[in-house]
């Protein structure tokens, strides 16, 4: 359960990280929180995809910082080719940058979850609080 709960988090931690990057790149006025709620939830798109690779990386036991950051930029190639802008390189530059950016905070997320389980860094339970 608690492996769930950190990959869940490092899903929705990527999600974010894609989101303010695509924030900084596109916003040039005002901050408007109303953007930050519209490219979250196109950033679930390369989050997803990049969870879809996690289970693959993982499998292989071939899940590492750089191999993260690897899968983000596929990702972030192929999203691009779904979804082609008017001015190529800029989009193509956008898209591998967030996907890189995916990546990374994914797997930096994970990876100190599961520090802190290996650690045995876990909230207390409510069977370890002695009764009165």
């Amino acid at each position: 359960m608690r492996e769930l709960i950190v990959i869940i988090t490092a899903f929705l931690a990527a999600a974010l990280s894609t989101t303010l990057v695509l924030v900084f790149v596109i916003d040039r006025g005002p901050f408007d929180p109303r953007l930050v709620l519209v490219l979250f939830g196109y950033s679930l798109v390369p989050a997803s995809a990049f969870g879809v690779l996690f289970v693959v990386l993982r499998s292989v036991n071939a899940l590492r910082w750089w191999s993260a950051v690897v899968g983000g930029l596929v990702v972030g190639v192929l999203l691009w080719t779904v979804f082609p802008g008017v001015n190529v390189w800029p989009v193509l530059r956008l898209w591998v940058i967030a996907g890189a950016v995916t990546g990374l905070v994914f797997w930096a997320v994970w990876r100190t979850g599961m520090r802190h389980r290996a650690l045995g860094v876990e909230a207390p339970s409510s069977s370890d609080v002695p009764s009165a």
